[in-house]
């Protein structure tokens, strides 16, 4: 939009209507640390900036994904320089309203690599039962993928650092085709 400058952008995900987008921008730089910006944004099919949230909430937004309801899930890889030590934020994944609010959040603050965290999570997935995916590997070899019920409940994970059958290298980004086969 007019008068922002535009950061690291590494998340965009059509809208429910089919012709809008969302994007997860990082607040004009490669970070929102300290910033007041809103970097979850919705523009419409002509570029206009329509809604935007998550000022204070996202450190370094990296997936985003929109479910059948219209619901906007962001990941929060907290995943440059200073923000790897800040154990107080990130690590997260978030489910907004198509209107900004909050709705869900999976991982505890901080990250780690025990069970109620992520550490660096790239990108998420809602499959079209609701069921959602995480993709985890950013670093310190939690490479793997996470499955959750649509209440947020871990179903299970797998993989692990490497390279191999059933290895993972820094997941980044999450597909599904009609059939139900996920992408990694």
């Amino acid at each position: 939009p007019e008068g922002r400058a535009w950061g690291s952008t590494s998340a965009v995900a059509r809208a429910q209507d089919g012709v809008s987008i969302w994007v997860a921008e990082r607040c004009g730089a490669n970070s929102c640390l300290g910033s007041t910006l809103d970097p979850v944004l919705k523009f419409d099919s002509t570029g206009k900036l329509v809604k935007h949230f998550g000022a204070g909430l996202l450190l370094s937004p990296h997936g985003i994904d929109v479910d059948s309801q219209g619901n906007v899930w962001v990941t929060d890889c907290a995943c440059t320089g200073a923000l790897l030590r800040d154990s107080t934020r990130g690590h997260q994944v978030f489910k907004f309203s198509p209107d900004g609010k909050l709705l869900m959040t999976l991982g505890a603050k901080g990250g780690a690599n025990d069970p109620g965290y992520f550490y660096q999570p790239n990108d998420v997935l809602i499959a079209p039962n609701g069921d959602l995916f995480v993709a985890e590997g950013h670093g310190r070899g939690a490479d793997r993928i996470l499955k959750f019920s649509p209440a947020g409940k871990l179903i299970k994970a797998w993989g692990k650092r490497g390279t191999g059958p059933g290895e993972l290298n820094h997941p980044h980004a999450l597909g599904m085709d009609s059939t139900g086969s996920l992408f990694v």
